[in-house]
């Protein structure tokens, strides 16, 4: 079972201060790094059969881990492999196409996990509409911002 995750932080902690300060100033003109590395931070599990890429212990940029997704699903949709590298550490985790199947292994772990590539590319397409959805609820005017607009998903 593929599983891709996150929690809304409460609006009072430290990460989600991180959310309170995407409302400061004009939506529309928050450029693609503050929104891909400064704001939104969120908890985040993703595992396959209980291997653990990411726990939720791990806090990252929302946005910027959405992308990275949306990403990999459009690679992994043609058939060809994707990976998910992040800013805040030098872990890579590759998602490597076999048929039908999908092997991801993370650069920081011996441990790695298959599925069926059909699931993977549901499972990551609901997170990034989850994401899409919840920056959205929590800041309407944010929608017409040409970066998090790449998330939107089609209704």
């Amino acid at each position: 079972m593929v599983i891709v995750d996150f929690v809304v932080p409460d609006f009072d902690s430290v990460l989600g201060r991180s959310w309170v300060k995407a409302l400061e100033g004009d939506a529309q003109s928050i450029q693609a790094a503050t929104l891909q590395y400064k704001l939104f931070y969120s908890q985040v599990e993703f595992s396959i059969d209980g291997v653990k890429f990411l726990s939720k212990g791990s806090f990252v940029p929302l946005v910027d881990l959405a992308l990275g997704m949306s990403g990999v699903v459009d690679r992994l949709a043609g058939n060809s492999d994707g990976a998910l590298d992040f800013t805040e550490h030098d872990e890579v985790i590759r998602f490597v196409v076999s048929g039908e199947d999908v092997e991801v292994v993370s650069s920081k772990s011996p441990a790695s996990a298959a599925a069926k590539k059909a699931d993977t590319i549901d499972a990551l397409t609901s997170f990034v509409e989850r994401a899409y959805d919840s920056i959205v609820a929590f800041h309407p005017a944010i929608s017409e911002n040409a970066t998090v607009a790449r998330l939107r998903h089609a209704d």
